[in-house]
């Protein structure tokens, strides 16, 4: 039931699937209703999403955490508070990898990388990196009634369920974690990471869409510990673009000029530098900018995002194959929530929310077998060639920017 749940558009769609495989027909009177295979479902994404909880919840115990907090007197282990990393990148990769990308645009400066700055915004040892991401989904929440008689809408706490998607990866693989909020999330990779022995004698690198929420729960979870977090490329993109629909003029007769500005604006954030990209937008031409609006909405974006977050050299990053962005958490955010229950324009209440979440993380980390023979959770790393989610394509992302 739950397998063709995973699957299905609905769970009108998972019923029809199931009474066609087991011959089930009106007739018969014994078909499986959509009613049925929803409650099977909550209940028991409820109860794994508690297991998991729990056990992730005793190791942060057991290591000596209340909730963000260490428990006074505790200290912990060097090898997590000080990590020894050995370093696998040179200093003439990185050289290297700056003179590759510098020599796409010899003749203009504001495109050239800093050798200074890529070298202390890349991973030095990928395989001794642990690489943070998350993400927050809301879907639209279900009233706890219907309508009343006379059509007065019954008030709702909130307007969205907010479900919150993460994944920590590792050379040992990835894992797909969900949460009912960011405190939560934070709680329980710490305690996957402490389970698997990922935080002692590794680099961290958390990566964030820039929400004050993330990145300070960032800091509150891990100010134990060293760690980067690193503005992502895949945001940067997404809200440089929502903000240009609302700062520069659209029609035909500028379209190709409005083209050549976002492209030599993205060319100058691919540097990671975010003083020059805000020089840039300060020289845009006025008649290229909608009346009553300026660049300054863009500009404070940028400048919030240098303030609370590492903006690393891009294009150094990926010449070096080093992770640039969030798109994985994206993707878990797509496939495990989004698909399923935001683009359908259905409305779900948490707990119908969480456990449909929950039972696709356990499919995607090769746990849900495990659950439904009743074996213990493995809360273990799923190597990367074995997942069945497709990554987003990081170069679809990286407008018109040289490789």
């Amino acid at each position: 039931m739950i397998t063709f749940d995973l699957f299905a558009d609905s769970d009108r769609h998972a019923a029809l699937l199931l009474n066609k495989a087991l011959s089930r027909t009106k007739e018969n009177n014994n078909l499986i209703s959509p009613n049925r295979i929803c409650e099977t479902v909550t209940a028991s994404g409820i109860n794994a999403q508690k297991e998991i909880k729990q056990v992730l919840e005793a190791f942060n115990i057991l290591y000596g955490f209340d909730k963000d907090k260490l428990i006074p007197g505790v200290i912990l282990d060097t090898r997590i508070t000080n990590p020894t990393v050995i370093p696998s990148i040179t200093k003439k990769q990185v050289l290297d990898a700056c003179q590759n990308v510098n020599s796409y645009k010899l003749h203009d400066h504001r495109m050239q990388v800093s050798f200074t700055k890529a070298l202390s915004t890349t991973d030095r040892n990928p395989d001794e990196t642990v690489h943070l991401f998350l993400d927050d989904v809301g879907t639209p929440r279900q009233r706890d009634t219907r309508k009343s008689a006379n059509h007065d809408a019954v008030p709702r706490a909130t307007k969205t369920v907010q479900t919150t998607n993460g994944a920590v990866m590792s050379k040992e693989g990835i894992y797909y974690l969900s949460a009912n909020s960011t405190d939560e999330m934070m709680m329980l990779m710490r305690g996957y990471m402490l389970k698997n022995h990922l935080l002692e004698n590794r680099d961290l690198s958390c990566f964030s869409d820039g929400a004050k929420v993330i990145w300070s729960n960032y800091d509150k979870w891990f100010g134990f510990r060293p760690r980067k977090i690193y503005a992502d490329w895949y945001h940067l993109v997404h809200k440089s673009n929502e903000l240009f629909s609302r700062i520069l003029i659209g029609g035909k007769k500028y379209e190709e000029e409005v083209k050549k500005i976002k492209r030599e604006y993205f060319a100058i954030l691919w540097t990671g530098n975010i003083t020059k990209a805000i020089e840039y937008l300060h020289s845009i031409p006025s008649k290229y900018i909608k009346t009553g609006r300026n660049v300054g909405l863009l500009v404070d974006y940028l400048e919030s995002k240098q303030e609370h977050h590492t903006i690393p050299v891009f294009s150094v990053r990926k010449k070096l194959h080093q992770v640039n962005s969030s798109s994985r958490s994206e993707t878990a955010n797509c496939s495990m929530t989004t698909s399923r229950q935001k683009k359908q324009g259905k409305s779900w209440c948490d707990n119908g929310s969480h456990a449909k979440t929950t039972w696709r993380n356990l499919h995607a980390n090769d746990e849900a077998v495990n659950y439904l023979n009743h074996l213990p959770l493995r809360l273990s790393p799923v190597r990367l060639t074995d997942m069945d989610i497709p990554l987003l394509n990081e170069n679809n992302i990286y407008p018109m920017i040289p490789t």
